[in-house]
């Protein structure tokens, strides 16, 4: 024991002055585990947040090149024909960055950032869901906007969004309804009616697009 102190004080001399100065040993010895323990554990801490810094920040910086300027809204779905087409029509309109969650287990997020005249065209990125929530917090959206059910947005992608920020959850199981309650909430007039059109040129091209039972839009809130 003595030998791994004498090496720690050689290097440290604020040590050396207390080792000699002082007659109880195992106060010593006891000083040197707790400082040596919380100096590695500051060194281990560091090098996690520098890893995720350096890994994460990059990623984010590359798909929101234009960060200078705040993202407003984020939009958050699932990857169904439904809600690629009404996420498409949001972005079109709100020229506000989309993601989408491609499958309930998926390892990775796709990332499409707003495309707008004065920025070069910028490439969809895969962002690993397990940083899904680091990810919003550097676009730190004033508002983020989740389109459908938990089968499209799984519970733990919900939890993990910073309380902070103001949450809209449209969960209908009608895309309609979705769409029409995004149109109140955008102020985007017709959105609901784009919507459908839209859909019935795809089921004119032979896409499966579904039936549902047509029901009164819900008041849209924020999530609590």
């Amino acid at each position: 024991m003595w030998s791994l102190i004498s090496d720690f004080i050689y290097k440290d001399q604020h040590y050396i002055e207390i080792a000699f100065a002082s007659s109880r040993q195992g106060k010593i010895k006891i000083k040197f585990k707790v400082r040596f323990f919380m100096r590695n554990l500051l060194k281990v801490s560091t090098i996690f947040v520098l890893a995720l810094f350096f890994v994460l920040r990059p990623q984010a910086e590359a798909a929101i090149e234009n960060k200078e300027s705040d993202v407003s809204t984020l939009i958050v779905t699932g990857y169904s024909l439904h809600s690629r087409l009404l996420a498409d029509l949001l972005q079109f309109h709100t020229k506000q960055p989309v993601i989408f969650i491609t499958s309930p287990n998926a390892k990775e997020v796709l990332f499409v950032p707003a495309q707008r005249k004065d920025v070069p065209a910028q490439k969809p990125l895969k962002v690993l869901a397990a940083e899904f929530h680091n990810f919003v917090n550097f676009a730190h959206p004033k508002q983020v906007v989740l389109l459908g059910e938990e089968k499209f947005i799984p519970k733990h992608y919900r939890d993990v969004l910073n309380p902070n920020i103001k949450t809209y959850a449209l969960t209908d199981k009608d895309w309609k309804i979705i769409a029409t309650q995004c149109e109140e909430l955008f102020g985007i007039s017709g959105l609901a009616a784009k919507f459908q059109a839209e859909l019935d040129r795809l089921a004119r091209g032979g896409a499966n697009i579904g039936t549902q039972e047509s029901r009164e839009p819900q008041i849209v809130l924020p999530k609590k």
